[in-house]
This record gives C-alpha cells, sequence and structure tokens, in this order.
C-alpha cells in the first residue's frame, strides 16, 4: 500500500512541474505498481497462513509430546510392578518349593501312621478302609500328582477314620464263630467294640483285636437287642451298659 502511494504521489508531482510522462507510460507504470502490490499482498497473506499453521502444527506437537511422556511414565509404572510382580512369584515358587521338600515326606508318613492304625483298629469296613488307603498310597507315589491334591487325600482319608470312632452302626451279616458261619446282626460302637448277636439271640460275642471273634454269656444278648433297637431307632434312646472289654 506504501509503494502505490509512493507511486501515485510521484505522478501528481511531475504534472504539477510540467514534466509529467506520455499518458502510456504512466498507465504502466501504473499498473506495475498495482501489479507488484497485489503479488506483495498476496505474499503477506501466503505467509500468515502459514504462521497460523505452523503455530497449529506446533500446538499439536506440543500436545503430542506431552502425551507421549505421559503414556512412557505410565509404561514404566506398569513395567516397575510387572517386575515387582514376577520377583514375588519367584518368591512364591521357591517357598512353594521348599514346602514341598519339607511337606511330601511328612504326608509319607502320615499315610504310614494311618495304614498302621487302621491295621490295629477293628476290623470293620475292612475292603472299603483297605482301598481308601492303597488310593492314598498311588496319589502320594504319583509324579504328576500336585501337592495340593495329595494334601487333600491325606486329610480326607483322616477325617473319615476320625468319623469312623463317633459312629455308632447297626448292620447284618455273617461271622465265622466256633468254626461255624452265623448269621445275625453287628453293633459297632465307634472303633471301640464291635459285637454279634445271632438271629436266635442264642449267641453273643465281641471282636478280638486279631479279628477273631470271642463268644461271651449271652446275658449280654438283651442289652446288644436295646442297642441296636436304638440305632434302628425303633426305641427312644437310653443309657446301656456293655459289660464287656474295649479292643484297641
Amino acid at each position: 500500500m506504501r509503494i502505490f502511494l509512493g507511486t501515485l504521489i510521484g505522478i501528481l508531482a511531475l504534472n504539477a512541474w510540467g514534466m509529467a510522462s506520455p499518458p502510456q507510460e504512466v498507465r504502466q507504470a501504473v499498473e506495475s505498481g498495482l501489479q507488484k502490490q497485489k503479488v506483495l499482498q498476496q505474499q503477506l497473506r501466503t505467509a500468515r497462513e502459514e504462521m497460523v499453521q505452523l503455530r497449529h502444527q506446533l500446538r499439536q506437537e506440543k500436545l503430542q509430546l506431552r502425551w507421549t511422556l505421559h503414556q512412557q511414565q505410565k509404561l514404566a509404572l506398569y513395567l516397575a510392578q510387572q517386575q515387582k510382580e514376577k520377583e514375588q512369584l519367584q518368591e512364591t515358587r521357591r517357598r512353594v518349593r521348599q514346602l514341598r521338600l519339607a511337606l511330601e515326606p511328612g504326608l509319607d508318613q502320615w499315610a504310614q501312621t494311618l495304614s498302621r492304625l487302621v491295621a490295629q483298629d477293628l476290623p470293620f469296613l475292612a475292603k472299603e478302609r483297605q482301598k481308601r488307603l492303597q488310593a492314598l498310597q498311588q496319589t502320594l507315589d504319583s509324579p504328576v500328582s500336585a501337592l495340593s491334591e495329595k494334601l487333600q487325600r491325606l486329610l480326607e482319608a483322616l477325617l473319615i477314620e476320625a468319623d469312623y470312632g463317633q459312629q455308632v452302626e447297626a448292620t447284618e451279616g455273617t461271622v465265622l464263630l466256633n468254626g461255624e458261619v452265623v448269621h445275625g446282626k453287628l453293633l459297632r460302637i465307634g472303633r471301640l467294640q464291635q459285637f454279634f448277636l445271632s438271629d436266635d439271640r442264642s449267641m453273643v460275642a465281641h471282636i478280638q483285636p486279631g479279628g477273631d471273634w470271642r463268644q461271651v454269656d449271652t446275658s449280654h444278648a438283651e442289652v446288644i437287642t436295646r442297642a441296636l433297637e436304638m440305632v434302628q431307632q425303633r426305641r427312644p434312646f437310653e443309657l446301656v451298659s456293655f459289660p464287656l472289654e474295649v479292643t484297641r
């Protein structure tokens, strides 16, 4: 704009002094000045647009840089947490290995003790109990069974055997008494003693530590009969006395 005004002032000054150029040259000079002014204005406009774009791009890059730094901080925290969890997991595995080395021999010892106690116990449910002990030993001997499974199987066997001591059970079956197979009723008082009463109530016996049956006086038939009826819920519960030796 300043160039354009300067050109006009110059032309007016020449006219005033009588030194004006020919009309054609003046017109060309004016047009040339206007064209240069137009080009200059376009250049300025382009420069302003480029400046705006550069500022916008710079602002976007700053935002991108801030986001990148934030993500790097989050990633660093995540990696630190992962490293901490990895170290904790390694420590847990180390303790599990130590526990396994210390616990597995103990499981075997408990299983052997349980087998010995069952062998010394009253010979009731012999097949069922022996089958359970064999399955337990197979689990303990298995190289693929987890330590938790071995421990669970041992605890189950121990709890079942312990529960036998709180049970009073009445069943029917046969026993070998005086060389004769006799059918009758069996009464088990926990793991303290097991009694037998023949169907005709002519024979009463209790089991011996070795598994043999020992016949006792038939005067105890009434007590055993009452106890059987209470277990079978055919009469109210009451205190009864068994004047017989306890087998352990």
